[in-house]
């Protein structure tokens, strides 16, 4: 891939790096709307870890929900997320970054995860750019007691 594709659709680029943002901005302040709003109605979320599924939703509000239940055993969470590289081709997008993730966990101890996020998005009627499917593939958990 090279930057021509950066070049000729700049404001899409940046439109879908703020998709990328918004998640990890929701998920880090718990904002299960805004969360549920940057997913289509129709979206996949899956869960891959050493190729093979680990966990599958579809449909915002699932997502929503999934994510939120999914974060009840950490008393604090911190995501970052790094490195998107993204592709426009008209009205769909598809876009692949690094995440890292701290959790305090609530029965003591932390977890660091690292994965990859691999993303397809669509600008909706509405302008909007939104998640038709996003890929967590978890790379690593590592553990650290208290």
């Amino acid at each position: 891939m090279t930057t021509a594709n950066v070049h000729a659709n700049l404001a899409d680029h940046v439109a879908v790096q703020q998709v990328l943002n918004r998640y990890t901005n929701a998920l880090n302040t718990y904002a299960w709307d805004e969360m549920a709003n940057l997913f289509t109605e129709e979206s996949i979320w899956r869960v891959i870890r050493d190729g093979e599924l680990e966990y599958a939703q579809e449909g915002r509000t699932n997502i929503a929900a999934f994510l939120k239940e999914s974060q009840v055993t950490a008393s604090v969470l911190v995501q970052m997320n790094h490195a998107p590289v993204i592709r426009i081709d008209g009205d769909s997008a598809w876009a692949s970054s690094t995440m890292e993730a701290i959790y305090w966990l609530r029965k003591g101890g932390r977890e660091q995860v690292y994965a990859i996020y691999q993303d397809d998005l669509v600008r909706e009627e509405d302008g909007e750019w939104r998640f038709s499917r996003r890929e967590f593939h978890r790379k690593a958990t590592m553990s650290y007691p208290d």
